[in-house]
Parts: C-alpha cells; sequence; structure tokens
C-alpha cells in the first residue's frame, strides 16, 4: 500500500462527504482489507494445522474470499454431521466525513 495516495490533503481536498472522498475512502478501504486477509489466512491456516496436530480434520469450507475464511471437520456420509467448524469474517470500515 501506499500511504502517500491517501495523504489528508488529498481526501481534504476532495472534500468532506464528497463522492470523490467516499470513493478513496472505498479504495482504502480494499487496499486495508487486501492486506489484512493475506495476514490473517496465514495465521489462520496456522492455528488449522495445530488443531489438525491434535485430532482435528478441519478443512477449508470454501475457498477463502477477501474478509471471510472458513474451515470445518464435517463429514456427510448421507447424513451431515458437522464437529467444529471456525470462520472469520472481516469488515474494514473507511470514511472521510461520509457519516453522522
Amino acid at each position: 500500500m501506499k500511504a502517500t495516495k491517501y495523504k489528508f490533503d488529498k481526501f481534504s481536498k476532495l472534500g468532506l462527504g464528497s463522492a470523490e472522498a467516499l470513493t478513496l475512502s472505498k479504495e482504502l478501504s480494499d487496499c486495508i482489507s487486501e492486506r489484512l486477509h493475506i495476514i490473517l489466512l496465514n495465521e489462520m491456516k496456522e492455528i488449522i494445522k495445530e488443531l489438525n496436530e491434535v485430532g482435528h480434520n478441519l478443512k477449508e469450507y470454501y475457498e477463502p474470499m477477501l474478509g471471510d475464511i472458513s474451515y470445518r471437520d464435517d463429514s456427510n456420509n448421507g447424513d451431515y454431521k458437522c464437529k467444529l467448524r471456525i470462520g472469520l469474517d472481516t469488515i474494514v470500515s473507511v470514511g472521510f466525513g461520509d457519516t453522522e
């Protein structure tokens, strides 16, 4: 992330609550989300590995998505059973003068 792209002066010039500031805020939110996703996904993989080493059989429930990581220790042999589920949902909220 190039923090200089999100300087206070740039936001100020766009104006509090302006559509342009909202667009830049969304862009910053996405940038932060992407950066955190990489870190959180790597940490979650390590946690899952540790849990599987002590007897669980956690697997990705679906492909991790930005802000949404999910694992389950489940089986479906005609009768779905979920022993343990772990989910991580992240929300990054950024705004510049667009809240009251």
